[in-house]
């Protein structure tokens, strides 16, 4: 009789929870609001859009007739957007970090909570 030792159960165990939770929080939920928004705001749930370029909101100028901007309003820079060169080894490095990170973040609690899982689902 080969038994799977404990370990390998309670491991397998938090891989399914990992899958049960990224597909219902990552896919299913994110999807059924964004249908549900564009059923009942059509006129609103993309945002103040203007074209490709983004939203009217954001770095709008508060100024009055003359273009002299108004001290009661704060005062928006410049868009700094382009500035994070993505051809170089940098970026290779922020973005591989970065999914790492994640990963991380996503799977150890998982494997915290694997005979709860294990309990649960199986």
């Amino acid at each position: 009789m080969n038994r799977i030792p404990p370990w390998v159960t309670r491991h397998l165990a938090a891989l399914r929870v990992v899958l049960v939770l990224t597909v219902t929080v990552g896919l299913l939920y994110p999807l059924a609001m964004t249908g549900i928004a564009q059923a009942l705001f059509n006129d609103q749930a993309d945002g103040s859009r203007i074209g490709n370029h983004g939203s009217a909101l954001i770095g709008q100028s508060f100024t009055d007739a003359e273009g002299n901007p108004l001290r009661q309003y704060f005062q928006s820079r410049p868009s700094a957007a382009g500035t994070l060169r993505t051809h170089g080894p940098n970026f290779v490095v922020l973005a591989t970090g970065a999914a790492l990170i994640l990963a991380l973040l996503n799977f150890l609690p998982a494997l915290s909570l694997g005979v709860l899982a294990d309990g649960l689902l199986g």
